[in-house]
């Protein structure tokens, strides 16, 4: 499975475990500036890949928390459903189904006596939905540049 991740900037480290060829297991740290906070997170992610009959089925789960004592963390469930579409006057075309789920977790007490900013927490929420839109792209672009075959 591939270990690319299209929607975590820059890196700072990141720590790929040994797995067979239809998992995944892999942990990075990435830093960013979120208008004038430095944000630091650790992501934690796992995936697999069921290969069916006729579609193959891409599972991953992430963990998103930050470095800092802030209570507050992200969690994803992703589903992508790959399998061959109907023929078009151009050729074979694939069908992508996806589906994303995004809770967050946070203690709204713990949030308070920290004093953590509401616009912390807001600048979070939205560079979590940008990495959605990164990804979406990415995929996107990944089919438009290499066509593949799913088996």
């Amino acid at each position: 499975m591939a270990r690319e991740d299209p929607q975590c900037p820059k890196p700072a480290f990141v720590q790929h475990f040994d797995t067979c060829e239809n998992t995944l297991q892999q942990c990075l740290c990435s830093a960013f500036t979120a208008g004038s906070v430095h944000v630091r997170v650790i992501i934690r992610k796992v995936g697999r890949k069921y290969i069916e009959q006729d579609r193959s089925v891409f599972i991953f789960k992430r963990l998103i928390e930050p470095v800092a004592e802030i209570p507050i963390s992200f969690q994803e469930t992703t589903r992508l459903i790959v399998q061959h579409g109907k023929a078009s006057d151009l050729g074979p075309t694939t069908v992508i189904q996806s589906h994303r789920q995004s809770t967050a977790s946070h203690d709204a007490y713990a949030l308070g006596v920290r004093s953590v900013p509401r616009s912390f927490i807001d600048m979070g929420v939205a560079a979590w939905e940008s990495s959605i839109t990164r990804f979406n792209h990415f995929v996107e672009d990944t089919l438009i540049q290499e066509p593949r075959e799913f088996h």
